[in-house]
């Protein structure tokens, strides 16, 4: 067993990992306090205490544990970890927490009962089914389960009320035996879709043969809409989520979900007549209280009336990306507004653009899911704002990372919006600097030294420094 260390994450929940930088876990735990998939974060609201819920591939167990703190000591998490140590490892967390809720069934789970080989990776997320047993014993045998056989052996009563599935390419095996599962209960599901650079869209068609509708993350809001397998998809989804009618119903019902139109197309249901937002919505309502944008509001105001300008387009856009941020606006109205933002946003842009356009685009277009638009608008901006001065700022806009809404700029506002744009563009172009290497030592010294301090870049340097050390010099 290799040396191990302990993180915590999440609201306080600790979690035993190898005690190496080289392993993804615990670099990302450690970069970020948190597992880097958005999706974790809706988990956390969507799964309620008292539930049963599922994780198959739970490998070290950041949703497992998350899970487990959800549901409480009434609830119950089944996590299937196959490889040996890693499960160990799971179960010690559990332990460590408390957490009598959580089990850990060291079998994958796949089509039928049986056994396999486990491909051992050099990192525990990398592990996967294999036909062939290695000779330098880089792979085990082991036992696999189907959900079906596990429910029947263990005589499970309980609603299963969610399920992760992250199996490294088994899900259509997994769904093959689980066909009673998904007919006789309602769960929420969430399941992997890339592996690699490989998309298999082809689940989503596999489960809505199942009566599974998908849906995918607004990051932003935390909300779940009808997920169109016919419109552009980002090139960072990694996850979408599906359930029964019954289940989206009830989730539509609590503020989490955006119901799909009848007739099955997967485009959000509109709002009925036109989206308008009402006073508190608007662009000056929305800003006027942040340090960075209250000493400027008379002279964007004054902007409004001039002629030949996009200001009244750009202020709709931002006065509906604020209507999308009022959790207190039904989710319908919040996804059609941010996906009006972003449109908005984007047509401006397009016919020709200042960097504070391009500030405002890479925030909505992230709350949007929209990764890749958003990295664009970034570089873009980055590029730009060389040449800014203060005097420059002469039109509102959205700070391009949610940090800087709160961050006095002082007398430094091109440095104070350097800075947010670096610190997006970082956080957004990878899903973690464990895959960028030591190239971004420098980029990451000099957001550091802007002079507003940043939590997030100076763990993601530090982590580069330990994880790659420079030698001194001779």
């Amino acid at each position: 067993m290799p040396a191990t260390t302990i993180l915590t994450f999440a609201e306080g929940i600790k979690v035993i990992v190898p005690d190496s930088l080289d392993r993804i876990t615990t670099y990302v735990l450690e970069e970020q306090q948190d597992w880097f998939e958005d999706e974790i974060q809706a988990v956390r609201r969507l799964v309620q205490p008292g539930q049963t819920v599922i994780d198959i591939g739970a490998n070290l167990g950041v949703y497992a544990l998350s899970l487990a703190q959800v549901v409480g000591q009434g609830g119950r998490v089944v996590a299937f970890e196959p490889a040996p140590a890693t499960a160990e490892l799971l179960r010690a967390s559990a332990r460590l927490n408390g957490f009598d809720q959580l089990g850990v069934d060291q079998r994958g789970v796949a089509a039928s009962s049986g056994q396999a080989h486990l491909a051992i990776g050099a990192d525990s997320e990398l592990n996967q089914l294999t036909d062939q047993i290695a000779d330098d014993g880089s792979s085990e045998t082991i036992s696999l389960t189907s959900l079906d056989a596990w429910r029947a052996e263990t005589a499970q009563q309980d609603r299963i009320a969610f399920i992760k599935i992250d199996a490294e390419g088994q899900e259509l095996n997994i769904l093959k035996g689980a066909a009673e599962v998904l007919r006789e209960e309602s769960p929420l599901i969430l399941f992997e879709i890339k592996h690699g650079m490989d998309l298999h869209l082809e689940l989503v068609n596999a489960f809505a043969a199942a009566g599974y509708r998908s849906y995918r993350l607004l990051p932003g809001p935390l909300l779940l809409e009808p997920f169109n397998l016919e419109g552009e998809i980002d090139g960072f989804l990694l996850n979408l989520f599906c359930c029964k009618e019954d289940t989206a119903r009830q989730l539509a019902a609590q503020g989490h979900l955006i119901l799909a139109p009848p007739g099955g197309v997967s485009d959000p249901q509109p709002s009925p007549g036109p989206l308008e937002p009402s006073a508190r919505h608007t662009w000056p309502a929305a800003l006027g209280d942040y340090p960075y944008a209250a000493p400027l509001l008379e002279v964007w105001q004054a902007r409004q009336s001039a002629p030949d300008t996009t200001t009244p387009t750009l202020g709709a856009a931002l006065a509906f990306y604020a209507l999308s941020c009022d959790s207190g606006e039904p989710p319908q109205r919040r996804a059609q507004a941010l996906h009006q933002s972003v449109s908005l946003l984007r047509d401006i842009c397009s016919s020709g653009t200042t960097p504070l356009q391009l500030a405002s685009l890479a925030r909505a277009a992230r709350d949007a899911g929209q990764r890749v638009l958003a990295i664009e608008a970034l570089d873009s901006l980055i590029s730009a704002l060389p040449w800014m001065q203060a005097g420059d700022f002469q039109e509102p806009f959205l700070a391009p990372w949610a940090r800087f809404d709160t961050i006095p700029p002082g007398d430094s506002l091109p440095a104070w919006l350097m800075a947010g744009a670096i610190e997006a563009h970082e956080t957004l172009r990878q899903y973690s600097s464990f895959f960028s290497g030591e190239q971004l030592r420098d980029r990451l010294a000099y957001a550091v030294d802007l002079g507003f301090p940043s939590a997030p870049l100076q763990r993601r340097l530090s982590l580069i420094e330990r994880r790659f050390p420079q030698q001194p010099t001779p």
